[in-house]
């Protein structure tokens, strides 16, 4: 009787933890800028900060990062002993494969649906984009205005260049989301067919 008693306030327990990773909501802040290099920023807390993670990273600095749990600060950093160099093939992701109707549906879809679920109380967004080919970055900016109904509400300015390959800008976020929300979205996404598909034909061996 002792035994099973116990395995019910177990099995208790575990129901009760689920529930809250699931149904108590998570708030954050992102901030994210890619300019001369790349800073992130990033505040994560739950339950009251129970759960705390704070991580920075400023350019060519190390990372620094931040997990609390109950107040108790969890090592994180630990020296790994230095491994032997193996030769690698060396892979690149070839963003293009990625410019075609069915992919940026189901990622515009997605990003929406996160959006929509998280109710941003901050959201903005300054991008600068191009392509080494001009066409490559008109075929972007199609879709871009194909789905821009969707985030009319939204800060967001995307610049376009034509001249160039570029990738910078700035973004902030600030809101709350639900972990089985997001978890299920995520799934949706990476699990289709579309998506495999295409990250698939985006990886190339040189």
């Amino acid at each position: 009787m002792i035994v099973l008693l116990i395995i019910e306030y177990i099995l208790a327990i575990c129901l009760i933890l689920i529930m809250l990773v699931f149904f108590v909501p998570i708030f954050f802040n992102i901030q994210i800028s890619k300019y001369n290099g790349l800073v992130l920023w990033v505040k994560v807390n739950w339950l009251f900060n129970a759960f705390y993670c704070y991580i920075e990273k400023k350019r060519s600095q190390k990372p620094v990062a931040i997990v609390k749990i109950l107040g108790l600060k969890i090592p994180i950093e630990r020296e790994r002993a230095p491994k032997k160099k193996k030769e690698k093939i060396k892979k690149k992701f070839d963003f293009r494969a990625l410019l075609n109707k069915p992919f940026l549906t189901k990622v515009f879809q997605f990003i929406k649906k996160v959006l929509k679920h998280i109710v941003p109380q901050e959201f903005r967004v300054r991008l600068s984009y191009g392509f080494d080919n001009p066409a490559h970055t008109g075929i972007l900016c199609g879709f871009i205005a194909l789905f821009s109904a969707y985030f009319s509400g939204y800060d967001i300015f995307l610049d376009p260049i034509f001249d160039q390959e570029i990738l910078e800008g700035e973004l902030f976020l600030k809101g709350r989301l639900f972990g089985f929300v997001i978890t299920y979205y995520i799934l949706q996404l990476v699990l289709s067919k579309t998506f495999r598909k295409t990250i698939k034909e985006a990886k190339k061996i040189n």
